[in-house]
């Protein structure tokens, strides 16, 4: 019962956000990974703080870690003034380590106008053309699904939970709200027709290993195809050995990884794993259209991830991460297209090649995949 839109132009993504908070009656529920008010961003956090003013609820949590220079900025304070509720999540600091892990972070991405309309995907609310520019890896590549239908209040309720856990505050009017949550739902429609999908969340205790479940499982179904699209690829063995299997049983496997990352450690670390993989038939694609961020996995053209999660453990088995499963073809088609799109301005790396080069990078590469699962 969803009807979805898959976008993956910045200026689409920022002016759908920015038009259906214009547009919010009852509330608009932000959830970011990274949050920087600057250049296209600010429409967004102006178009809130507008909403709040006109009386409708606006919550934005904000990871401590990924977002510091947001927190360190003058806009917490402005979104407050405007009636905006801002929390920090999970937050950080030198005596709070003695007692608290700082290496859980919330990587989720989340935006939910009246339980109705919901975004996600791996878009973290920055403008490309000026994040990160310092760090030679050209503009970040993403995308995020929109999603009008039964899936939103899904993620609302992801979202609640995330809120309500940072403090005793949020818990106490969170709990309250739900009291009057089913006089500010939208009529549930008949769950014909549409897309399919189904939320997948991860988070460090409890089940911890759910995505990765689901995606070792798909990988170890499909019969025909899979592509893959992650910026971070730093696998266990176990999802090493799957991806090695299903491309050695026929299956094409196609990886698209970016040519560049911004972590040199994380680069190394993914070049150790790339011998394996092309001795086995793997298709190992370079993307070199900017930072490829987008998640997503694609399995047969029959099912589909996509969402926040990184091919490595830390995603697996640290983050706060957000996947969405989908089951109806068109969507799959979609998300596939958008995949296909990528390998266009790809670079097929080959295996000859890659057998030819430096002692001294190959040195580096398994040094650093002692410490991969670290990273």
């Amino acid at each position: 019962g969803n009807q979805t839109r898959l976008l993956a132009d910045t200026d689409a993504i920022l002016r759908a956000f920015t038009a259906d908070i214009h547009a919010a009656q009852h509330c608009c529920l932000l959830a970011f990974y990274i949050v920087e008010g600057s250049g296209r961003v600010e429409a967004v956090l102006e178009a809130l703080m507008q909403a709040a003013e006109r009386g409708v609820r606006c919550q934005l949590l904000a990871d401590a870690l990924g977002s510091s220079s947001f927190w360190r900025s003058p806009w917490p304070q402005r979104l407050r003034d405007a009636g905006v509720e801002v929390t920090e999540a999970l937050p950080v600091g030198v005596l709070k380590s003695l007692w608290v892990r700082s290496d859980l972070r919330n990587h989720r991405k989340i935006l939910v106008v009246d339980y109705r309309i919901a975004y996600t995907g791996s878009y973290n609310l920055v403008d490309p053309r000026l994040f990160k520019q310092n760090a030679g890896v050209g503009e970040w590549v993403d995308a995020v699904m929109r999603c009008e239908g039964p899936i939103a209040q899904e993620l609302a309720a992801m979202f609640y939970g995330d809120w309500a856990v940072e403090n005793d505050h949020n818990l106490t009017a969170t709990l309250e709200r739900l009291n009057g949550y089913v006089d500010e739902m939208p009529p549930r429609a008949p769950a014909s027709g549409g897309s399919q999908l189904q939320v997948v969340p991860s988070q460090p205790g409890g089940d911890t290993a759910l995505v990765y479940d689901v995606l070792c499982n798909a990988l170890n179904v499909a019969q025909e195809r899979v592509v893959i699209s992650t910026p971070y690829f730093v696998p266990d063995e176990a999802l090493l050995n799957t991806l090695i299997i299903a491309a050695r049983r026929g299956v094409a496997v196609t990886l698209i990884v970016p040519r560049r990352v911004d972590s040199h450690l994380v680069r190394y670390a993914s070049r150790a794993y790339y011998q394996p993989l092309l001795d086995a038939g793997v298709r190992l694609k370079m993307y070199g259209g900017g930072l490829l961020h987008t998640k997503a996995v694609v399995i047969d053209g029959r099912f589909a991830l996509f969402g926040t999660v990184n091919m490595d453990m830390r995603s697996f088995y640290l983050n706060l991460e957000l996947s969405l499963a989908v089951y109806t073809p068109e969507t799959v088609a979609a998300i596939g297209a958008l995949l296909d799109g990528y390998l266009k301005d790809s670079e097929a790396v080959s295996l000859k090649k890659w057998q030819q080069r430096r002692r001294v990078q190959r040195f580096i590469e398994r040094c650093v995949r002692l410490v991969s699962p670290l990273l």
